[in-house]
């Protein structure tokens, strides 16, 4: 039998909640802007919003997920839709 690691998160005005299942060890990584490495060993973390967005990898279980966040303030189905993008756009 082979475990399926599952993340759940929640993304509110103030942070950036993440939970995996079954629990273990859970690493965050900063992509954008370049930042630090976390590991939350209970299998949950909760990182504050920041005013700029971040591109978060989070790691368990040998699956990884990334996780896009807006700037706080910003409604995520706007941002996703480009229009917190600087003029010239950038990846989607």
């Amino acid at each position: 039998m082979r475990l399926e690691g599952r993340l759940e998160w929640r993304l509110s005005e103030a942070a950036l909640e993440l939970e995996v299942f079954p629990r273990g060890p859970l690493e965050a990584v900063w992509l954008v802007p370049k930042g630090p490495k976390k590991t939350f060993p209970e299998g949950r973390a909760c990182i504050p919003r920041g005013l700029w967005p971040a591109k978060i990898l989070v790691k368990a279980w040998g699956r990884a997920w990334e996780i896009l966040v807006p700037p706080e303030g910003w409604p995520e189905k706007v941002w996703r839709r480009g229009l917190g993008l600087p003029a010239g756009g950038a990846n989607r």
